[in-house]
């Protein structure tokens, strides 16, 4: 028993170092490590408690942590009971494809505001992700961004959608316009950011957007769980 268990230990730092020394020979190599390699490599590494590269989300899943973050924009008080209901639909999973037409509907009136023409195609975008018509939805975003430039809700959504997409460079662009605009409670988008660094293996970044997350919003759970690995496995100047 004592010797299986031994050659158990053995087997499991022979897979953390050749983890690890996989990632050295790339990198002196000028080689460039692609994403399958990458995640691969990320989720190899859960079951290696010494080795260097950690699980990149913990026991939380892009899903869940994604879900959380998300919000529905309120339309004006002098709403129509359309933009109302389109308002209500958003954001709740599993969605119903029905609830597009009461956004459509509430898209098509006349004199519609403007707050509600935003928050009725930012919601309508909300019920596309839900209903997994993620490019669908990032078309209506991308059309309401350039709609409305300094609108930073829309960025936010797009980069959350990236994330759950492994798109981490677009999570990067889309996050960071959104702090730029002026998101509120903008320790959302600092969290996508600092995952999107660690990602890319960039800690120190990774370390002062979760930093910058928790200075907005000190509850952030998230951003809480990954500052504290990260400084347990990559202590800042290392």
């Amino acid at each position: 028993m004592r010797h299986s268990f031994l050659a158990l230990i053995g087997v499991i730092f022979m897979a953390g170092c050749s983890a690890n020394t996989a990632v050295k020979t790339a990198a002196n190599n000028g080689a460039v490590e692609t994403h399958a390699e990458k995640k691969a490599r990320l989720l190899a590494s859960d079951s290696v408690v010494t080795g260097v590269a950690a699980n990149k989300l913990g026991k939380e899943t892009e899903f869940i942590i994604a879900q959380n973050m998300v919000f529905n924009l309120h339309s004006s008080q002098a709403r129509s009971e359309n933009a109302h209901q389109c308002e209500a639909y958003a954001g709740r999973f599993p969605a119903d494809a029905m609830w597009l037409a009461v956004c459509d509907a509430a898209l098509s009136e006349a004199g519609l505001s403007v707050q509600n023409r935003k928050a009725s195609l930012f919601n309508k975008a909300l019920i596309l992700g839900s209903l997994d018509r993620t490019q669908d939805a990032k078309t209506v975003l991308l059309s309401l961004a350039a709609e409305y430039p300094d609108f930073a809700e829309p960025h936010f959504e797009l980069a959350r959608l990236s994330y759950i997409a492994d798109d981490y460079d677009a999570v990067l662009s889309h996050a960071a316009a959104a702090i730029d605009r002026g998101l509120p409670r903008a320790a959302r988008a600092h969290t996508l950011l600092g995952i999107a660094h660690e990602y890319h293996q960039d800690f120190g970044l990774a370390r002062a957007s979760y930093q910058a997350a928790l200075a907005r919003n000190s509850a952030n759970a998230t951003s809480r769980r990954k500052l504290a690995r990260l400084n347990r496995l990559w202590p800042a100047g290392q």
